[in-house]
């Protein structure tokens, strides 16, 4: 591959990559009441694992009478992430998903929280700055010349 087209491969990669992922991040956050617990969910999204021995194909059906599409495959631990309508509650399409005999459990799409803040003075910004931007090793300086207003 000729040298100059390297870095147009990586920039359709990365394009790629954080399209991709801009997208997945774009989601409706909503929270509710799951199992007793309440949860931050995605909106419009569940996670279902199908029995062992059913295929893709057994389950189509199930997930078209609720208007869902598949958003990816089945893996190989037999899970997949469907997505609903617009407007749809997923909490009464799970129970129906779960009262299937093809599906051995359903859920929905969690997010999960840090609760936790790291006990690093640095990151908690207690130290005077710029004086301590050394100890940061996500900071590098290239040698210019902060603005004098800026200090």
């Amino acid at each position: 591959m000729d040298k100059r087209c390297c870095p147009l491969v990586y920039i359709f990669l990365i394009t790629t990559v954080f399209g991709v992922n801009q997208k997945a991040f774009a989601q409706d956050i909503k929270r509710g009441l799951w199992n007793g617990q309440e949860i931050d969910y995605v909106d419009r999204q569940v996670c279902v694992k199908m029995v062992d021995g059913a295929s893709q194909s057994d389950i189509i059906p199930l997930a078209n009478s609720f208007g869902a599409t598949f958003l990816s495959s089945f893996d190989i631990l037999r899970w997949a992430v469907i997505e609903l309508p617009e407007g749809t509650d997923i909490f009464p399409v799970l129970e129906g998903f779960l009262a299937s005999t093809l599906i051995e459990n359903a859920e929905p799409r969690m997010v999960g929280n840090i609760g936790y803040d790291p006990n690093d003075p640095y990151y908690l910004g207690t130290l005077r700055s710029p004086d301590d931007y050394e100890h940061q090793w996500g900071v590098w300086n290239f040698g210019q010349t902060p603005h004098p207003q800026a200090l």
